[in-house]
């Protein structure tokens, strides 16, 4: 089933090169929930919503979140279990970006990133939110232009495994609760499902001889596949370290 796009007004610098990437269905005229732009920033939601109802992603918005924070890599769980030493010598591939959350920190750790996402819908937004924070002429920019690339799309992920360390972020097993998860959340559990080939993703991640695979869990949940080599412990979540 393709992905459908609501076609901008007027002219958009990346559009073509957007649809080209997931393969779109490009309408001049939408209803119900679907991508589209609004006022130049790409959503998914419903036509003519409200920007509430709506979801987009902003990586300029994660980057400033780490900015005044002085990290010790020795004492971060997810820096210590993918082996990221500060000085851009080691490569990780995020092989479930997602909304880039995990991605930009470690980035802002030192590492080099290859962001993947294999989902159309959350490959526009994420693809739509790096294309707008590298026409900043800031840090950031240049940053994203010298040691960050995204791929989409289960084939391209095999291109971009000469690596020092795969991280995988599947879908947190859901809990039963009276409050509603957050909005972005409540989007991926309605387009991506519940990453249920993410054990097989593992299997195949560990097959490919990269030094270190980190899988991201609940500090209550089982692991996703066998005994890890070690466990990274923080608040409510641990890395699982497969050597």
């Amino acid at each position: 089933m393709t992905t459908k796009i609501l076609r901008p007004l007027g002219d958009h610098t990346y559009f073509d090169e957007l649809c080209h990437l997931i393969g779109a269905d490009i309408v001049d005229l939408g209803h119900g929930e679907m991508l589209h732009f609004v006022d130049g920033v790409l959503f998914y939601g419903p036509i003519g919503g409200r920007k509430a109802d709506l979801v987009s992603f902003d990586l300029c918005k994660e980057w400033n979140s780490h900015q005044g924070k002085n990290y010790s890599l020795k004492k971060e769980p997810l820096a210590r279990a993918l082996g990221v030493k500060g000085d851009g010598s080691i490569t990780v591939v995020d092989a479930t970006c997602g909304t880039g959350k995990d991605s930009i920190l470690l980035l802002k750790f030192g590492a080099r990133v290859i962001a993947h996402e294999r989902n159309p819908i959350i490959g526009a937004l994420f693809f739509d939110a790096l294309k707008r924070a590298e026409k900043n002429n800031d840090k950031f920019s240049e940053l994203l232009k010298d040691r960050f690339q995204f791929s989409f799309g289960d084939s391209s992920l095999e291109s971009c495994l000469e690596c020092d360390a795969i991280y995988i972020d599947p879908m947190y097993p859901h809990k039963k609760k009276k409050a509603l998860p957050r909005k972005e959340m409540q989007i991926f559990r309605a387009v991506v499902g519940s990453d249920l080939d993410s054990a097989k993703l593992l299997d195949w991640a560990r097959g490919l001889g990269v030094k270190r695979i980190v899988v991201k869990r609940p500090n209550h949940a089982e692991h996703l596949g066998d005994a890890p080599s070690h466990s990274y412990h923080g608040k409510s979540t641990r890395y699982d370290l497969y050597l």
